[in-house]
């Protein structure tokens, strides 16, 4: 007797795919609902440039110039920062020099900065703006890091002053 052996039934695997998609919103509702955003440091508020003005297509093709809106009174405090071109530590800081209404001063680095301002945040309360001009080719962090000093030191109207070295090369 030939038995014809039949042939097994396949097996279908199915996939419970509804508790799946309940599952996935839920965990997606749980951190919708507690995600609390920290304070970014170093946030910049920034502009776009206004209706009319031509921007360039290429970042290369923006001819190196100023704002046309310029400050409407010098700074009574301007920390000028200058940066190395040693080939070793280009962008860097290379020497902080606080301008004010009694002359110039050099400061080592930011941290001492921050004590140089306090002090003479405490002298002439009546100042309260102060403006940075750092040299084209310093690095953003160097500028973030004065940024930070000024701040820490109790100024709370911190700008930018145009670059001292924009015209030279």
């Amino acid at each position: 007797m030939a038995r014809q052996r039949s042939a097994d039934p396949e097996i279908e695997i199915q996939l419970p795919i509804t508790p799946m998609l309940d599952m996935t919103f839920q965990l997606l509702v749980f951190f919708i609902l507690t995600f609390r955003p920290a304070n970014l440091e170093g946030g910049l508020e920034c502009s776009l440039p206004a209706a009319g003005v031509p921007v360039p297509r290429q970042p290369f093709d923006a001819p190196p110039r100023l704002s046309a809106v310029q400050p409407s009174s010098p700074a009574q405090v301007t920390v000028l920062i200058k940066t190395a071109r040693d080939g070793v530590h280009d962008g860097h800081i290379s020497a902080l020099l606080v301008q004010t209404i009694e002359g110039e001063t050099v400061v080592p680095d930011p941290a001492k900065l921050v004590k140089f301002l306090q002090n003479y945040r405490n002298n002439t309360p009546e100042v309260t703006e102060i403006r940075i001009a750092a040299e084209g080719r310093l690095k953003y962090a160097c500028v973030m890091d004065v940024m930070d000093a000024c701040l820490m030191a109790g100024y709370r109207n911190v700008g930018f002053a145009p670059p001292p070295d924009l015209g030279a090369n």
